[in-house]
């Protein structure tokens, strides 16, 4: 799965600075690079990058898969947002198990399950087998209320934590960040506007349509790769 998060390079004097944007509220301190090359700087922040959200993935996807929920997602089990409810894809009907299969509680999900005899079985045995861990969808993402205004799909209107970016944070002019505030008081309610909060994505998409001569940022791809991460 690919997430995306947004990065500077800025011209300090001599060298470049490199930098992650990203909530410092959420996901602690900014990683920062500065070199006199430009390359070398975007490079250092490339890798370090890469191994710090190798660790956070890791540790946030499995809370969120193991510890928080407990048990195995069941594969028929579908995510209501933004009530983070389960439903049945068999029935649509909320799910009395919310989704979550415990191999140590078999009773409880024959009881419960919505499933017909054979289907029970079926699903069992794919968990048993190791075919399938419960890893189709994670609560606990958040929704960027510019993508809900531009009604994007759920699927791509939900973002991890590491995605978003304050744009009261960014090293912009006053006169800069009061014109994409334009733009996003249009979208937050009065309570955030005064701080706008949105996903990596819609801030660049703002940056390149309302501040066109603003070259420092661009988005930096992180694939989540379960199976490197031993998930």
């Amino acid at each position: 799965m690919r997430t995306y998060l947004l990065i500077s390079c800025t011209k300090k004097n001599e060298n470049f600075i490199s930098k992650v944007e990203w909530n410092e509220d959420e996901m602690g301190q900014k990683i920062i690079f500065e070199s006199e090359f430009e390359t070398i700087a975007n490079s250092l922040l490339n890798v370090k990058l890469n191994k710090r959200l190798d660790e956070i993935c890791k540790i946030w996807l499995k809370f969120n898969q193991e510890k928080y929920r407990g048990g195995t997602n069941c594969q028929n089990g579908i995510i209501e947002v933004p009530s983070d409810n389960w439903i049945c894809k068999l029935d649509k009907k909320l799910c009395l198990l919310q989704a979550v299969i415990e191999l140590n509680n078999k009773s409880d999900f024959y009881e419960k399950c919505h499933a017909n005899e054979i289907e029970k079985n079926n699903i069992i045995k794919t968990i048993e087998s190791k075919k399938y861990n419960g890893f189709h969808h994670l609560a606990g993402r958040y929704q960027c209320p510019k993508c809900q205004k531009d009604k994007k799909q759920e699927k791509f209107s939900f973002h991890y934590p590491w995605e978003f970016i304050p744009l009261i944070d960014l090293e912009l002019k006053e006169t800069d960040f009061e014109i994409l505030k334009k733009e996003t008081d249009k979208i937050l309610s009065r309570d955030f506007a005064k701080d706008p909060i949105i996903c990596s994505n819609c801030a660049i998409d703002l940056i390149k349509k309302h501040l066109p001569n603003e070259s420092r940022f661009k988005i930096f791809e992180y694939i989540i790769d379960r199976k490197k991460l031993n998930l």
